[in-house]
This record gives C-alpha cells, sequence and structure tokens, in this order.
C-alpha cells in the first residue's frame, strides 16, 4: 500500500565500506523519495483541480520511457566496495485513494517513516539524518507542486502528539526534535521536561515554525516540568489550576484555540512511597473538580499527557501481579471508571482501538522495552463533543527518545 524500500548490502566488510554504504544510501534515498514525491504531488494536484475519483498511479507520472522493472529497480555502486539494491514500490491506488486531497505532506511522512523505517536498520543510515534532511525535502517538493492546502482541504486532519519525554535535554540527546519537525503536527504536548527556563536557551528546544510554551517545576529543579508546540499561535496559556502544590511541580499548562483547549498534565506518580501516594489520591480528587468544570464549560477539550494509571487488564502486561502497586491500583483504576464511564470524559485511544493491546511506558528495568512487558499510561482524554473527530491513533515505537512511547492522535477538523 505505502511505498517501502529494502536495502541490501553485498561487499567487503569494515568501516570504511559501511561509510561509503551510508552516504550513498543516504544520498540516492533522498534522490528516489523527491524524484517519486515529485509525481505523487502532480497526481494530487491533477486530482484536486479535476475534482475526478479516477485512479491514477503513480509509475504512469514517472519516467514513462523506462519500463517498470527499471524503475522499481534502482542499483547503485559505491567504487568496488558495496553495492546497494533500492526496490522502491512505488504508492499505488489505495494510498491516492487514502488521502486524497488531503495535504501531500502528510501523505509524504506516512511513506517517508516506512522508508527510514525499513532503511535504518540495514543501511544503518541515521534517523535522524533522515528524519531532518529527507522529509523535508518531500514537503517541501510537495509544497511546491501545488498540492498542499491545509486550509481548504475537506479531510484535513488535526495532529496531536503526547510525549513524557523524561528529560527533554536526554530526549533531544536521542533525536526527538528531528522525529518531531518529521511528523509535523499541529500540537505537540511534552511531560517530565526537568529543565528550568535558563537551561532551554538552545534553539533547538523552540523548534522553527512553532510557538513553544514551557512550565517548569519551581518547587525543585530538574524535576516534572510540562511543555507545548503550537504551529498556530494560541489565544491564550493557562499554567495554574489554583493549586499551588500542584502547580510549583510544574504539571499543567494549557493552551487554548479558539474553543478549543489542548492540555499537557503530568499526574503525580505514586510509586516512590505512601506520601507521594496520598498526593497522587488528593490530585485525582481535585482533578475531578477541574475536569468537570471543564466540561460543563461548553469547550472542546483534549487533555495529553502521562496520567500515570492503566485502566484494564488490556492495558499492562502483567495485570494480576501490579494490583497493589501504584499505577494498577483499584482506587486509581476506579477513578478512571469515573471519568470515562459516568462523566463522558472519551480516552482516544479505546475509542478508536478497544480490544487493542498496546504499551506507552516500560521500565528501564531488565529488557522490559525489548519483551513488551509495558503499560498504558499515557492517554489524549477528550471531551464527548469530540469523539467523532476521532480518526486514527498510534504510538510510535521505532525509536526510544524516553522511557515512553509518542502517542499520536489525528483528528478531524
Amino acid at each position: 500500500m505505502a511505498a517501502i524500500v529494502q536495502l541490501a548490502t553485498v561487499g567487503k566488510s569494515g568501516a570504511q565500506v559501511q561509510a561509503q554504504r551510508n552516504a550513498v544510501v543516504g544520498v540516492h534515498v533522498e534522490h528516489e523519495l523527491s524524484r517519486r514525491w515529485i509525481a505523487y504531488g502532480k497526481i494530487l494536484q491533477h486530482r484536486a483541480q479535476s475534482g475526478s475519483a479516477q485512479s491514477l498511479t503513480l509509475p504512469a507520472c514517472v519516467d514513462e520511457k523506462r519500463t517498470q522493472a527499471e524503475r522499481r529497480h534502482r542499483k547503485i555502486v559505491a567504487g568496488d566496495a558495496a553495492r546497494v539494491w533500492i526496490d522502491a514500490v512505488m504508492p499505488d491506488d489505495n494510498v491516492v485513494t487514502q488521502y486524497g486531497h488531503r495535504d501531500a505532506v502528510r501523505a509524504a511522512r506516512e511513506v517517508g517513516q516506512r522508508v527510514g523505517n525499513h532503511a535504518h536498520p540495514s543501511a544503518g543510515v541515521a534517523r535522524r539524518v533522515m528524519d531532518g534532511c529527507v522529509f523535508m525535502a518531500v514537503a517541501a517538493v510537495a509544497t511546491c507542486c501545488g498540492c498542499y492546502d491545509r486550509a481548504s482541504s475537506p479531510e484535513y486532519r488535526m495532529r496531536i502528539i503526547s510525549l513524557n519525554a523524561n528529560g527533554i535535554r536526554s530526549a533531544a540527546n536521542k533525536g526527538v526534535f528531528p522525529w518531531l519537525q518529521a511528523q509535523d503536527a499541529d500540537v505537540v504536548c511534552l511531560q517530565e521536561t526537568r529543565a528550568q527556563d535558563p537551561q532551554l536557551s538552545d534553539a533547538m528546544f523552540h523548534p522553527s515554525g512553532r510557538h513553544c510554551f514551557y512550565r517548569h517545576a519551581s518547587s525543585k529543579k530538574g524535576y516534572s516540568g510540562v511543555a507545548i508546540y503550537a504551529r498556530h499561535k494560541p489565544d491564550a496559556v493557562l499554567t495554574e489550576l489554583g493549586w499551588d502544590a500542584f502547580d510549583h511541580e510544574g504539571r499543567y499548562i494549557e493552551a487554548r484555540f479558539g474553543n478549543l483547549s489542548v492540555v499537557s498534565l503530568y499526574v503525580p506518580s505514586g510509586s516512590s512511597g505512601d506520601e507521594r501516594q496520598q498526593f497522587k489520591f488528593k490530585a485525582m480528587e481535585r482533578l475531578t473538580q477541574i475536569f468537570d468544570a471543564w466540561l460543563s464549560s461548553g469547550r472542546d477539550y483534549v487533555i495529553c499527557g502521562d496520567w500515570n494509571i492503566v485502566h484494564t487488564a488490556n492495558d499492562i502486561k502483567n495485570w494480576k501481579s501490579n494490583q497493589n502497586n501504584s499505577g494498577c491500583l483499584p482506587q486509581e483504576r476506579a477513578w478512571l471508571d469515573l471519568l470515562f464511564h459516568e462523566r463522558g470524559w472519551v480516552d482516544s485511544f479505546r475509542a478508536i482501538k478497544p480490544d487493542a493491546v498496546e504499551y506507552t511506558w516500560w521500565s528501564n528495568r531488565g529488557q522490559a522495552r525489548a519483551n513488551n512487558v509495558g503499560w498504558r499510561i499515557d492517554y489524549q482524554v477528550c471531551t464527548p463533543s469530540l469523539r467523532g473527530r476521532l480518526k486514527a491513533c498510534s504510538i510510535y515505537r521505532d525509536e526510544s527518545f524516553s522511557d515512553h512511547a509518542p502517542y499520536i492522535v489525528d483528528y478531524a477538523d
């Protein structure tokens, strides 16, 4: 359905061979992607202008003089050291149909991400290079083709990403910012930034083209902290809920866009002991009142964040053995029952994937992540008014920026 690039190498071993191979792959993958997406952009442009529902395949638009086999198989020789075969499967009608008149940048990202996923393990191409260079070049190509019109597209989707960074500076060193740039999200919500404002002066912490807002913990350095990055400038940004003990830990920030509020929330953990567990219970109590007020306000809310609580047995690998552990306590799960089943708040993941078993957090102990012994404790919880606008969601696991995985949700505009 989507373009997949498979890279295999044959040749001598050694660092010199690897370096030559990486350089060749990086250059030619970028060239191949750009060439294909110029053609794909023309397809979308044609469809948008003609309004035609007729299927149109990409190969027909790409160098018609070459046979299909030649188009699909490109051999690149790097001196005598390595041979790199690129088998580029063209996007077919399903992709064109799926994305339709929606912006080609997002389509390019979806295909490009799969390219990166397949290229990285065998070719050794650094993902941050793929993200930062190739994907943005593809986006620029698609835009220049005249097929990128978010505002007028009837199928335009708003994308929101939530991630507990477990230290934003650490996540930055692991490549989170090139990845975020490639996702082209409308809003990014971060938790556990663990940094004060003077530590965030580097330009990387203020991505180009985004309005960036941080709320650090004033009670303790290197602790907690939340942030929001937004494509459009918010009408207002709020950072206090009116409870000092909670606010001073930097656990809440809200950006308002018209009638929509997007919140980055970091619910306390109680795993360190009874004192923090009691603080967590108190936070749950206070938040219930605040959430009730938000429901009755008439505003649309998306509450993103690390809630530090699993809801059902499908949200945790070891359900029975964790019944007495913070994050899986009956009182905590009952609170989510109250919010979801009685108050009407919507767990976006369960609304889209009712029976899926996927996790967003893994302990750093042992081989928890490798063995997928995880917990789903990161949510995008929305008001009932947004349930019908939930379109797709995913938990990104291909790279590890943190002990949490990014949770991505697409909403119909």
